[in-house]
């Protein structure tokens, strides 16, 4: 199928962009949804060991009800967060907790507390994973249960004491270390991802310190072997003309003025040429589309540009993504041999891109290894806070997309 497809066009169809989200944080959220589903799991065996071993309260049978319910909500969500990924996961896990802080709370009043930071846990799992309506939709979720909870446990321990009975402590010290269990591990894993994180800023900034270098060096040997001996040669041309007005030859003069008049603007040309690689002055005086469709104009192959209703952002961001699909353009043309090129620009909490070709394709993992253009694009979005992402595959072209977070200016 065409990528200038007519009907996807008019349907506004915008297929999600290649692991746009990041695949730490998904693979962080089902790590999360089965360390839940082992801890609730091993909670319930816990709590039915004891209720069966003698200790038959009645706290302790609907203690063991709601953690039953709770285990079979997140359980029966496995083939849906199989099939969405980390978002579901996060929600199968925040839905399976707020049936178990409520039911517990009403059962144990004790354990509000803990109900209280149980909740809060998904939210901080899966905030990489949501967008703007999802996280305040999100978090609406977790502060309305997290009052609901603390309220209802205040409630329920004014209103029914606790009998001299040993079935809520056997519930508290099951509960315990369950909720602390996954808690540490939450910790524990923003710990090493902190330190990940870190790791990967600084090879980020040292990428883009030498991609800085061999810009400067590039443009050194352009502007030498280019505008500059033009310049020389018309400096040269100037100065012979000296010599022929001296000789009284003025058709030598003439045509010596023709040529160093066409020595001069191709040397203007060429500076032109660029200062548009530099920085491109529309993409300052009007913004990141109206410079990605110029851009596309100088493209050898048909390339189009959709791009809505995007909003002006800081300098930085609309330099970072205009420059990353002018090299997502480059690679296509020269190195992939596309026959077209399709550019998408829209807003999503920041400017979104992702540029598409039909050309040969290639191994992720080993251009991404390899360094190089990829590389480069992936450490510039990466340097301001984006995210990003390629899918290819030999033969079946490739698509390059990324997101920044930005506010409009």
């Amino acid at each position: 199928m065409s990528l200038l497809d007519p009907v996807r066009r008019r349907s506004g169809v915008r297929p999600p962009l290649p692991a746009v989200a990041s695949p730490e944080a998904e693979a962080r959220a089902r790590q999360y949804w089965w360390v839940n589903a082992f801890a609730l799991t091993s909670a319930t065996v816990a709590l039915a060991v004891a209720y069966l071993a003698g200790a038959r309260f009645v706290t302790i049978a609907q203690d063991l009800l709601v953690m039953s319910l709770a285990l079979l909500v997140l359980l029966g969500s496995a083939p849906w967060v199989q099939r969405h990924g980390g978002r579901a996961a996060g929600a199968s896990v925040l839905a399976s907790t707020l049936l178990f802080s409520l039911g517990a709370v009403w059962v144990t009043p004790f354990l509000a507390p803990l109900a209280v930071l149980a909740l809060l846990v998904p939210l901080m799992v899966t905030m990489p994973l949501l967008d703007r309506r999802l996280l305040v939709v999100t978090t609406a979720v977790v502060l309305a249960g997290v009052a609901v909870v603390s309220g209802l446990g205040e409630w329920r321990r004014a209103a029914s004491p606790v009998p001299s009975s040993v079935g809520p402590v056997v519930s508290l010290v099951v509960f315990t270390p369950m909720v602390v269990g996954v808690i540490a591990w939450v910790v524990l894993d923003t710990y090493r991802r902190l330190e990940a994180q870190s790791a990967e800023l600084r090879a980020s900034r040292e990428q883009v310190v030498r991609a800085a270098d061999a810009a400067r060096r590039t443009l050194e040997r352009d502007l030498h072997d280019g505008a500059q001996q033009r310049l020389v040669g018309l400096s040269l041309r100037l100065g012979g003309m000296r010599t022929l007005v001296e000789a009284g030859d003025c058709d030598a003069v003439l045509r010596s003025l023709d040529e160093a008049v066409e020595e001069n603007i191709a040397a203007v040309r060429e500076l032109r040429e660029l200062a548009r690689g530099i920085y491109p002055a529309v993409l300052t005086e009007r913004g990141l589309v109206p410079a990605l469709r110029a851009a596309a104009l100088q493209v050898p192959v048909p390339c189009g540009v959709d791009g809505g209703d995007v909003p002006r952002y800081p300098e930085n961001v609309e330099a970072a993504v205009y420059f990353c699909v002018l090299e997502a353009l480059q690679n296509a043309t020269k190195h992939a041999r596309a026959t077209e090129v399709r550019i998408e620009v829209w807003d999503e909490a920041g400017p979104a891109f992702r540029v598409r070709d039909d050309g040969v394709g290639f191994h992720v993992d080993e251009a991404t290894r390899s360094g190089g253009g990829l590389a480069g694009m992936e450490a510039r979005i990466v340097a301001i806070g984006g995210r990003w992402g390629v899918a290819s595959a030999p033969g079946e072209g490739t698509s390059i997309g990324g997101v920044v977070p930005s506010e409009p200016r």
